[in-house]
């Protein structure tokens, strides 16, 4: 197993930084669909 360069790492870093912002909006819309009516369906209907 290698080690991860610097560059690699600060591409790590970017890329969990813009999925980290990605969960955060999607919470924030299901949040404001549940809080205006909208059907949310069950946990289990959603996850695989």
């Amino acid at each position: 197993m290698r080690t991860i360069a610097p560059q690699e790492r600060l591409e790590l870093q970017d890329l969990r930084l813009q999925a980290d912002r990605l969960m955060l909006r999607k919470a924030y819309a299901w949040d404001i669909l549940g809080t205006r009516g909208y059907p949310m369906p069950e946990l289990e209907a959603i996850a695989p």
